[in-house]
């Protein structure tokens, strides 16, 4: 090793040759130099080192040599890799900011999903990155209100805030996001990690599910009709407001209720005629069911009721009453 620069000893074809330049301009101009640089032994083992170098002077202060403390440091840079990695390659983009919200480091799939270029996240504020952000209730999002700035602040995960960010192309993609304070690589620093989980077709379907069903619950109002459902597994059943309010029922008087409890309502020969037509359907034989039968009421007589249904699961059944 006598006579060999460090520059010649630590590195190969593997070492970043920034890290090496800036160790030898330091070496040169005499400065001192600290780092982690990636080396290969003489038997071909890759290992990282964590290295101290510091030049020794004499009484005048003129350079004598340098003096460099190493630590092998493969363990943690491996796990960092492997990290590194799964960040890299994660399908929900992980932002790191600071405590003013200022993007310090983002994976891939952040910027995929802020619809940015390559480097183009960090440095800015994420909500500027995005020009503005939006609330679940379609406002705007204030700054202090975002989630990473409020897990800043209370020392507390926040999980599972809804935002919406604005793309170039003028649309809204819907974000997941949960943030959490994490110590800093210096040390006595902190930062925040955010994770951003596209839920955009996620949530275009349950508003229309949501619309849908206020259609269901329209058409059932406006018909007077009533909806009852059977659990074909373990028979347990419910019931809404209209459908046992044909009999002049209410949720108390039948709880527990179930699909047994209801057939006891029924005429004798009109259970025996559902419960029929109700295996013909579920047996597919059948497109729906339709029975006429006499339900006895709460106050002790009688009114005519019909059930139907278009549809089922192997878990269950729904169907359909109104009084005639």
């Amino acid at each position: 090793m006598r006579g060999k620069s460090p520059g010649a000893l630590l590195q190969y074809e593997g070492t970043d040759p920034g890290t090496v330049a800036e160790l030898a301009k330091r070496v040169r101009a005499g400065q001192p130099f600290r780092g982690v640089l990636r080396n290969r032994s003489r038997r071909g083992r890759v290992y990282w080192l964590d290295i101290d170098i510091q030049p020794l002077r004499d009484a005048a202060g003129a350079l004598t040599g340098f003096v460099a403390v190493e630590s092998d440091v493969t363990d943690s840079m491996q796990r960092h890799e492997h990290l590194r990695a799964i960040a890299n390659n994660a399908v929900v983009g992980l932002v790191v900011s600071d405590a003013d919200g200022v993007i310090t480091g983002c994976n891939p799939q952040a910027e995929r999903l802020f619809d940015v270029q390559a480097g183009q996240l960090t440095g800015r504020r994420v909500d500027a990155a995005a020009g503005g952000l939006q609330s679940d209730e379609d406002q705007p999002l204030a700054h202090d209100a975002s989630p990473w700035v409020r897990a800043w602040r209370s020392c507390e995960a926040v999980d599972r805030c809804l935002i919406g960010v604005p793309l170039q192309a003028g649309t809204l993609r819907w974000m997941e996001v949960s943030s959490e304070r994490i110590p800093g690589q210096a040390e006595d620093s902190w930062a925040v990690v955010s994770s951003f989980a596209d839920v955009t077709a996620q949530r275009a379907a349950r508003a229309e599910l949501d619309a849908e069903r206020m259609r269901l619950r329209a058409a059932l109002d406006g018909t007077q009709a009533g909806v009852w459902e059977r659990d074909l597994q373990t028979n347990e059943a419910c019931a809404d407001a209209h459908c046992l309010g044909i009999g002049d029922y209410s949720q108390i008087d039948l709880h527990p209720f179930s699909f047994d409890t209801f057939t006891t309502l029924l005429h004798p020969d009109d259970a025996v005629q559902m419960s029929a037509a109700l295996r013909e359907h579920v047996a597919g034989r059948s497109d729906y069911f339709g029975v006429g039968c006499a339900i006895a009421v709460a106050i002790g007589s009688g009114c005519g009721c019909v059930g139907a249904s278009r549809s089922w699961t192997p878990k269950g059944v729904q169907a359909g009453c109104a009084e005639r």
